[in-house]
C-alpha cells in the first residue's frame, strides 16, 4: 500500500513537470468521458431507470390490426375487450381507456382538457395510487352508477392550487355541460402509457350495448399472470380470435383477414421505436471513446519514450518490470481518474443539451445524471485508463531491462515506438472514417427527407384547434353557423388573407379511416371493401393551404343541406380505386353511414397530402364539406375542428387576435395548439434532426481527435528521424523533399486507415439502413467524401511538423544527436 501511495505521489510530480501533457491528456479522455456519461443518461433513462407501474415487465398493450386498411396499430373495440377480458386465462388483470377533448369551464375561463374514460381494472391493472382521496369503487365503476371523477396531479395543482380539500367530493369539475364531484387525485408520477390525460371518470361500459363489434376507440393494457409468458398469452389470443371468426361471422371488423387483435410487451410498446436511435448512439459514443482512447495511448507512448533515461536508470537500480508497469499503470488511472471527473462535468451538460432536444420517440424519458450514470462513468474511467495505459506501460517498461543508458535511446526501440504509434493513428482514422460515414448518411438523409413535398403550403399559415360544447351547440347546423361566423370574423381581420376549418389539419391530427363501396362495382368473394382516410373540410380549405385541384371543382359556398352530396378524392385514391376512367361524376357509399346518408357524387379529385409526416407516403383519402352532414348524424365529427389561417403576420401578432375573437362569439369556447403549420412539418422529421445532430457533434470530435494523432504521432516522427533528415539535407537533399516525404508518409497512415474504416462502415452498413430515408446505406458519395475530408485533415495536421523537418539546421541537428 505504502508502495502504490509513493507511486501516485510521483504520479502526480510528473503531471505538475509536464502540464501541457497532462492537461492534454485530461481533456482528451474528458470529452470522450463526457460523451459516453451523456448517452448513457439518456439510455438510463430510457431502458433502466423503473417505469412508474407495478411490475412493469408483466404489462403488455393490446392492439387491434387493420393490414388491409394499411393501419398496423388500432385501437380495439369496446365488445373486444369486454370479450378478451373475461374469456383470457393468460391474463391477471386488464383495463382499457377511452379519450376525449373537452373545455373545463370555471374561473372565469374555458380550458382544453384531455378526460381518460377508464374501465374498471386499469387503475389495478398498472398500479396506480391516489395521493389524495380515493380511486374509482365498484358502484361507480358499474353501468348506471354514480359519475364521480379523479383528476392528475398537475391539474390539481394547476386548476385547483393544490388544494388538499379539494377531493371532499364537494368541489366539482365542470366540462361540457357536466358537474361532477372530484373524489380524489392521482399521485404525481401517474401517466399512462399511451395517453397524457388530465382527469378520469368511469367509463362504465354496458355488455348490453356493445353488440356491434366496430367502434375501435379504447387504449388496453393488461397484466400477465404470473408464469405466464408473452409468447403463450399470444398463442391463447390467436385461438380466440378464431373462436369469435366463428361466432361473429358476417361482421366484417370481426373478419381475420383484415383484423385481428395483438399483444405487446411495455418496454416494446414505449421505447421500441426509439430503440434504433438509442443504439446508434451507443455505437457512435463509443467510437468517440475508443478513439480518445487511442489518442492518450499515442501521447503516453511519446511521453514514454521521452522517459527512456529514466526508465533505464530505475531499471539500473534494481527496480523490476513488474514495479514499472505498475508505476506506469497508476500514472495512467491517475490521468483517467481526471479525466473522469472532467468528463462527468461535460456530461452534464451534454445531458441538458440532449435533454432540450426531441428524440422522436415518443416515449417519456427522464434524462438526469444520477446514481447508475456516476457509477458507469467510473467503470468507464477506469476500463478507459486501463485500455490506454497498457501498451505505454509495456514498452516504456521496457527501457528498465535495456541494462544500457546509451541503448535506451537508440536502435529498434525508437522504430517500436513509432509503429505503435502509427497503428494507433490507424485505427483513429478507421473509427473517424466510420463515425463520418454514418453521419454523413444521417445528414444527407435528412435533407432528401426535408426537400419531400409535403403536398400544402406550410408557410404563412397558422393551424388551432376549437371545441364546442354539445349541450350549447346540441345540432350540426347550431355548429355550422359558429364556424360560419368565425370564418367571417377571422377573414376580416387586418393581415388575414383566408380562413378554412378541417377535421384534421396535416401533421396536427390524423384522421380515421372508413370503408366504401363504388356505385355500380360489386365486391368479389372475399374482397375487401377499399378504405380512405375521412376528412370534414370547409370551402376554401385547399386554396387556403395550396392544395391544387387537379380534376373537378373543390367545395363551394352551395354545398349544403338540401343541394346534392358531394365528395372529393385525393390522386392516391383515384389512382387505386378508378384506374382506368376520371372518378369525377362517379358516385360512392360510405359503409359506416349505408343508413344515414346516400349515394354521394365525385366532384373533383385534389393533390395529394403527406398528413402523417413527410417520411409517410400519402393515403387515399376522401373530403366532405361540414355543412352536408346530416342533422344528428356523427355529432363528434364537427366538435373539435381545426382552424387554419393564412396570413403574413408573425404567430407572435396573430395570436391575440385569434384569441380575441373566438372569446367574442363565445368565451367558453378555448382555443388550443395555436401554431404555425411549419412547426408541425419541422416536428416529424424531430428524430432525424436529433440522431443528425448528435452524431454529427460526434463525427466532429472524432475528426478532432484524430487530426491530433496525426499531428502527435508526425511530431514525434520527426523528432526521431531528426539525425536522418540532417544527414539528407547535409548530403544535398532539398527541404521540398523532406517536407514531402514527411507528408508522405502522413497521407500513408490516412490512407490506410481510410481504406480500413470504409470497411468497416461498410460490414456495419446494415444496422443503419432502418434509419434512413431514400438514401443507401453504402451511398458512394458519403464515402468518397468522408474519405476527402479525412484526408483534407490529415494534411493540415502534418503541416506543421512537416515544415518543422524541412527548415531543420543539420549542424545543429548533427551537433546535438548522441
Amino acid at each position: 500500500m505504502l508502495g502504490r501511495g509513493r507511486d501516485l505521489r510521483i504520479a502526480f510530480r510528473g503531471m505538475k513537470r509536464h502540464p501541457l501533457f497532462a492537461v492534454s491528456a485530461v481533456l482528451t479522455i474528458g470529452l470522450g468521458i463526457g460523451a459516453n456519461s451523456a448517452v448513457f443518461s439518456v439510455v438510463n433513462g430510457a431502458l433502466f431507470r423503473p417505469l412508474p407501474y407495478r411490475e412493469p415487465d408483466r404489462l403488455v398493450m393490446v392492439w387491434t390490426a387493420f393490414p388491409a386498411q394499411n393501419n398496423p396499430k388500432f385501437s380495439i373495440s369496446p365488445a373486444e375487450f369486454l370479450d378478451y377480458e373475461q374469456q383470457s386465462r393468460s391474463l391477471a388483470s386488464m383495463g382499457a381507456w377511452g379519450a376525449a377533448g373537452v373545455t373545463l369551464i370555471g374561473g372565469g375561463r374555458a380550458e382544453r382538457r384531455s378526460a381518460g374514460y377508464v374501465t374498471p381494472g386499469l387503475f389495478g391493472t398498472v398500479g396506480a395510487s391516489a395521493a389524495i382521496g380515493r380511486l374509482f369503487t365498484p358502484e361507480e365503476d358499474a353501468p348506471g352508477g354514480p359519475r364521480v371523477a379523479v383528476i392528475a396531479h398537475r391539474l390539481w395543482v394547476s386548476r385547483f392550487g393544490g388544494d388538499p380539500a379539494v377531493a371532499d367530493g364537494s368541489h366539482l369539475l365542470r366540462y361540457d355541460g357536466e358537474s361532477l364531484p372530484i373524489v380524489g387525485v392521482l399521485a404525481p408520477d401517474f401517466e399512462l402509457p399511451r395517453g397524457d390525460h388530465d382527469f378520469f371518470v368511469p367509463a362504465q361500459l354496458d355488455r348490453s350495448e356493445y353488440t356491434d363489434r366496430s367502434g375501435h376507440n379504447f387504449t388496453a393494457i393488461a397484466r400477465l399472470r404470473p408464469g405466464t409468458t408473452l409468447a403463450s398469452a399470444r398463442l391463447e389470443l390467436a385461438a380466440m380470435m378464431k373462436r369469435w371468426a366463428t361466432r361473429y361471422a358476417g361482421q366484417h371488423a370481426n373478419d381475420p383477414v383484415n383484423h385481428f387483435l395483438f399483444l405487446e410487451s411495455l418496454d416494446e410498446e414505449l421505447f421500441g421505436s426509439l430503440r434504433p436511435t438509442l443504439l446508434a448512439l451507443v455505437a457512435a459514443v463509443g467510437l468517440v471513446l475508443l478513439l480518445a482512447t487511442a489518442n492518450v495511448a499515442n501521447m503516453l507512448l511519446a511521453h514514454g519514450f521521452s522517459r527512456r533515461h529514466e526508465m533505464a536508470i530505475r531499471g539500473a537500480l534494481g527496480a523490476t518490470r513488474g514495479q514499472l508497469i505498475r508505476q506506469l499503470m497508476i500514472e495512467s488511472l491517475a490521468l483517467a481518474s481526471i479525466g473522469g471527473l472532467v468528463g462527468l462535468a461535460l456530461g452534464w451538460g451534454g445531458v441538458r443539451l440532449l435533454s432540450s432536444l426531441d428524440t422522436g420517440g415518443g416515449a417519456p424519458l427522464a434524462v438526469g445524471v444520477d446514481g447508475r450514470v456516476v457509477v458507469a462513468t467510473l467503470a468507464v474511467t477506469l476500463g478507459a485508463g486501463l485500455l490506454f495505459g497498457a501498451l505505454p506501460a509495456l514498452q516504456a517498461a521496457g527501457w528498465g531491462l535495456r541494462g544500457s543508458l546509451a541503448e535506451a535511446g537508440r536502435g529498434s526501440r525508437g522504430r517500436g515506438h513509432r509503429r505503435s504509434m502509427r497503428g494507433l493513428v490507424v485505427l483513429q482514422m478507421a473509427l473517424a472514417v466510420v463515425l463520418l460515414v454514418g453521419s454523413g448518411l444521417l445528414v444527407r438523409s435528412l435533407l432528401r427527407l426535408q426537400a419531400v413535398p409535403p403536398g400544402f403550403q406550410a408557410q404563412e399559415r397558422v393551424g388551432f384547434s376549437i371545441q364546442l360544447s354539445p349541450s350549447r351547440y346540441p345540432e350540426s347546423t347550431d355548429r355550422v353557423a359558429f364556424y360560419d361566423r368565425l370564418t367571417a370574423e377571422l377573414g376580416a381581420l387586418p393581415g388575414v388573407r383566408r380562413v378554412a376549418l378541417a377535421r384534421g389539419l396535416p401533421m396536427r391530427r390524423w384522421v380515421g379511416t372508413e370503408g366504401f363501396t363504388v356505385d355500380g362495382r360489386a365486391l368479389g368473394p372475399g374482397e375487401p371493401a377499399p378504405s380512405v382516410d375521412l376528412q370534414f373540410t370547409s370551402p376554401g380549405y385547399f386554396g387556403t393551404l395550396g392544395i391544387p385541384v387537379v380534376e373537378g371543382r373543390e367545395f363551394e359556398a352551395g354545398d349544403r343541406m338540401g343541394a346534392p352530396l358531394v365528395a372529393l378524392i385525393n390522386e392516391t385514391a383515384a389512382r387505386a380505386y378508378f384506374a382506368g376512367g376520371s372518378p369525377v361524376g362517379r358516385r360512392i357509399r360510405l359503409l359506416f353511414a349505408e343508413d344515414d346518408w346516400p349515394l354521394v357524387t365525385v366532384a373533383g379529385v385534389v393533390g395529394d397530402v403527406r398528413q402523417r409526416g413527410l417520411a409517410r407516403p400519402p393515403r387515399a383519402e376522401l373530403y366532405l364539406p361540414p355543412a352536408q352532414i346530416p342533422a344528428g348524424w356523427a355529432v363528434g365529427l364537427l366538435q373539435s375542428p381545426q382552424v387554419v389561417v393564412e396570413s403574413r403576420l408573425p404567430l407572435a401578432a396573430l395570436s391575440p387576435a385569434i384569441r380575441s375573437v373566438v372569446a367574442r362569439l363565445d368565451p367558453e369556447v378555448p382555443v388550443s395548439g395555436l401554431g404555425t403549420m411549419g412547426e408541425a412539418v419541422a416536428d416529424t422529421t424531430s428524430r432525424e434532426r436529433f440522431l443528425s445532430l448528435v452524431l454529427a457533434v460526434f463525427a466532429a470530435l472524432a475528426v478532432i481527435i484524430a487530426g491530433v494523432g496525426v499531428y502527435a504521432v508526425m511530431a514525434f516522427s520527426v523528432q526521431q528521424r531528426s539525425r536522418e533528415i540532417a544527414i539528407r539535407l547535409a548530403v544535398g537533399a532539398a527541404p521540398a523533399d523532406v517536407l514531402g516525404s514527411v507528408c508522405r508518409e502522413a497521407l500513408g497512415l490516412a490512407g490506410l486507415g481510410g481504406a480500413l474504416g470504409l470497411g468497416m462502415a461498410a460490414l456495419a452498413a446494415p444496422a443503419i439502413a432502418g434509419l434512413l430515408f431514400e438514401v443507401g446505406p453504402r451511398d458512394p458519395g458519403v464515402y468518397s467524401l468522408s474519405l476527402a475530408l479525412l484526408s483534407v485533415v490529415a494534411a493540415a495536421a502534418v503541416l506543421l511538423p512537416a515544415r518543422r523537418a524541412a527548415l531543420t539546421n543539420p549542424v545543429t541537428s548533427l551537433a546535438v544527436e548522441p
